[in-house]
């Protein structure tokens, strides 16, 4: 997928058309529509504008990268970072209470 497809496939993901998201990023209609078609490819800080306005990477918009963003992290690896603290919090309790009733035994034992 190159520069066009992708800002066609982005720009239809936000519910925009061409005209609304030209005005949003204050160009001319003529030129994005060329963008789109291919015809004509925008300069570097309109690239960053874009990647800055879908949340993704110039390389992505560029085609060089099919990671949309590689620093974003979705909800759910938020969730399996959060549930993997949790999970080694509850070993490590597990393992203080394992020590703890060892000790317990040795001291009753004597």
């Amino acid at each position: 997928m190159d520069l066009k497809d992708r800002l066609r496939a982005l720009r239809e993901e936000t519910g925009l058309t061409q005209k609304d998201f030209a005005k949003k990023m204050n160009i001319a209609n003529t030129t994005y529509n060329n963008y789109e078609t291919g015809t004509r490819e925008p300069d570097k800080e309109t690239l960053k504008r874009f990647a800055a306005f879908f949340g993704c990477t110039i390389d992505y918009l560029l085609g060089y990268s099919d990671i949309r963003n590689p620093y974003h992290t979705t909800a759910n690896e938020k969730k399996r970072d959060t549930d993997s603290e949790s999970l080694e919090e509850e070993l490590f309790s597990i393992k203080q209470l394992k020590e703890f009733l060892r000790e317990k035994r040795g001291k009753s034992e004597k």
